[in-house]
């Protein structure tokens, strides 16, 4: 899997290509306090952690070579009316 980053942040992949792989900009990052705009790939088998979070896709940190861990936030919400 892979693809290439533009300098604008935006991704240019196949259909192929873009199955697991994640554009996103991060800010403040924490193995060097830089911001970048990286390809996140997604594990084959997620980490979970000690609160049950699934860390689901990676990336390499540009300036110190470290791993950068993904956890996708998703919620759901009853929108309008009640039940």
């Amino acid at each position: 899997m892979s693809g290439e980053l533009n300098k604008d942040g935006t991704i240019t992949t196949t259909r192929k290509q873009a199955v697991g792989i994640y554009g996103q900009a991060v800010d403040n990052c924490a193995r060097c306090g830089g911001d970048h705009v990286l390809l996140f790939k997604q594990f084959a088998r997620p980490i979970e952690d000690s609160d049950a979070t699934l860390w689901t896709h990676w990336a390499t940190c540009p300036a110190t070579g470290d791993p950068i861990l993904l956890h996708i936030h998703t919620q759901l919400s009853h929108i309008g009316g009640s039940d």
